[in-house]
């Protein structure tokens, strides 16, 4: 029930994955589980940068390296395909991941992507969909770390 419970999640979440739309010059996304309209809305986004596009412009020489590896890691893993659907769960997560960060570089607001990931709760074996935005994401790390460190200074003191 749970692993199917989890592919509904997952199937949703990426139901409503986002590309980014460069041709409307808005800051829009379409949701689709559509192959060629993803690479229709990467393709838009070659373009926009061939053209010189203003909005793409002031993208770092970084962030256009960054751009090119995730656009070819989402072409890469939909090459053949015609929905997201058939994708492999680990995949879809990867293209889905790929695709957030490419509209945070085209939107210039990277701490907005979501970034999902397959990990392990504690004391089980099966693998939950864990999604957050960046920020979110980066949140929770500082609070455990945070968090870990007060408790090594409670031990520190305990022991002396």
């Amino acid at each position: 029930m749970s692993k199917h419970l989890n592919a509904l999640i997952l199937g949703v979440g990426l139901a409503m994955m986002a590309v980014p739309v460069m041709a409307m010059g808005q800051d829009a996304r379409v949701e689709t589980t559509s192959v060629p309209a993803i690479i229709e809305n990467l393709d838009s986004i070659d373009t926009a940068l061939a053209a010189n596009d203003p909005r793409l412009a002031a993208l770092s020489e970084k962030d256009k390296l960054d751009l090119a590896k995730h656009k070819e890691k989402v072409r890469g893993l939909l090459s053949g395909k015609q929905t997201i659907d058939e994708l492999q769960s680990r995949d879809r997560i990867a293209a889905f991941n790929s695709l957030e960060v490419i509209h945070g570089i085209v939107t210039g607001k990277r701490e907005d992507r979501v970034v999902c990931r397959r990990e392990h709760k504690l004391g089980s074996n099966r693998p939950e969909t864990n999604c957050m935005t960046a920020k979110e994401r980066e949140q929770a790390r500082e609070a455990a770390v945070q968090a870990m460190a007060v408790r090594g200074k409670m031990l520190r003191q305990e022991g002396m």
